[in-house]
């Protein structure tokens, strides 16, 4: 009876520690990712996210998926950094394409695609969808969406104040002037959160200097010399001098500045058209009044209003470090096309998924308006802050808040980024 028990109880253990050796959770096989976000309770995306998720587990139950989410500000400058640089990375992370992650693909911190997307993967995606996580003639992310940098204006306001709603930095400036005179905050930027200042600025370094030059200051081929990028330098410093931003913005995160925009207090905004689903929603008590426009063109600059900022930016890697190699990249092309189909659905997004299914796209404003002008565009440039690597966006948005702050004037700005090392 005692050799029977010592039996039991040796196969007991060794099943235990097979169960702990393999990641199990419950059940034999079952396998748990890490999934490295954004998805913090405020953020838009984070209901369909959910809902993905669940899908996917439904459709793998050997899966689990253990959401980590982190707010954007501490997950671009903090955390996904010191993550890559420990070799911490989750199994399946968000990140920012293009220079943003060249340094993670140099580390060889992230797995490369392209045998894993011969599979028919590679057939679901628009045209070019792909150069943003292509490094060195490799793939290595899928994104999700492509967004334009627009300006939301809350046509109600304009017209209540006798305000234009602008075309051109001078028309700009001017509603600027007009509906701070009548004590109205023109716009709102969660100074807090240097990202959201690069939203404004990028576009109107695009306006005044040009796509294609913009594209080479952001590769490091040539510097900010060009005259446009001071153009766009005074423009937004006029802006700030004229009381385009309320004092206490230099203290609110994104999301804290969006409440009156949302009230319908402010009249302008500055952002990506993932917000398309906030301000449509039928909860927003002024989603009838908001309506999105291109960035006003910068009176003398060398750009035109079919060149937009962002495209497809956002993506979402495997992690080289993972145990779990097959689920992770089961989970990824699960997860970056069904997301893609369910934001477009919604009107937060245009896919770079080809969707399967059009007509249950719902038909709102922004979303038709988003379509139509990103059907007028010609060229498309990432965020500064993706465009370059993260000691040099870091640099950037450093000078670009002493700028907003007026600690520095706008050749002083020019001169700051003449000189990133």
């Amino acid at each position: 009876m005692m050799i029977m028990n010592k039996t039991v109880i040796t196969i007991f253990i060794f099943c235990i520690s097979m169960m702990i050796f393999a990641g199990c959770s419950g059940g034999g096989g079952q396998v748990t990712l890490a999934f490295g976000t954004l998805f913090v309770e405020s953020e838009p995306g984070r209901e369909i996210a959910l809902k993905v998720i669940g899908d996917f587990e439904k459709e793998h139950p050997n899966i689990k998926i253990n959401l980590i989410a982190t707010a954007n500000e501490i997950y671009e400058s903090t955390k996904l950094r010191a993550d890559a640089a420990a070799d911490q990375l989750p199994d399946v992370f968000f990140t920012w394409l293009w220079g943003f992650s060249r340094d993670f693909v140099e580390a060889g911190r992230v797995v490369a695609l392209d045998d894993h997307i011969k599979d028919g993967t590679k057939e679901k995606l628009i045209d070019g969808a792909l150069d943003a996580a292509t490094y060195n003639g490799k793939v290595y992310g899928l994104p999700t969406d492509f967004m334009l940098n627009i300006m939301y204006v809350n046509e109600a306001l304009f017209a209540n104040h006798g305000v234009k709603i602008p075309d051109n930095s001078d028309e700009w400036l001017n509603a600027v002037v007009q509906f701070d005179a009548q004590g109205v905050t023109p716009m709102c930027v969660g100074g807090k959160e240097n990202w959201t200042l690069a939203m404004c600025f990028d576009a109107m370094m695009i306006s005044a200097a040009g796509h294609e030059t913009v594209l080479k200051a952001l590769s490091r081929e040539t510097d900010f010399s060009d005259p446009g990028f001071l153009l766009a330098a005074k423009k937004f410093e006029e802006l700030c001098k004229a009381g385009a931003f309320s004092y206490s913005s230099r203290a609110f995160n994104k999301d804290e500045s969006e409440v009156d925009f949302l009230l319908g207090k402010i009249p302008m905004y500055v952002m990506g058209s993932w917000e398309n689903a906030k301000f449509q929603s039928p909860e927003n008590p002024v989603s009838e009044s908001i309506a999105m426009i291109p960035l006003p063109q910068i009176v003398g600059g060398k750009g035109n209003k079919t060149e937009f900022g962002l495209g497809v930016f956002d993506g979402y890697m495997v992690a080289s470090r993972t145990k779990h190699t097959s689920e992770s990249l089961a989970f990824l092309k699960y997860f970056c096309e069904h997301y893609s189909a369910e934001r477009y659905r919604v009107g937060a997004a245009m896919p770079v998924w080809k969707p399967t299914d059009m007509g249950s796209v719902i038909d709102t404003p922004l979303n038709t308006q988003t379509i139509a002008l990103a059907n007028t565009a010609t060229a498309f440039v990432p965020a500064t802050d993706v465009g370059m690597n993260g000691a040099e966006a870091e640099y950037y948005l450093t000078g670009l808040t002493r700028l907003y702050f007026g600690e520095i004037n706008a050749q002083d700005f020019i001169d700051y980024l003449n000189q990133m090392p």
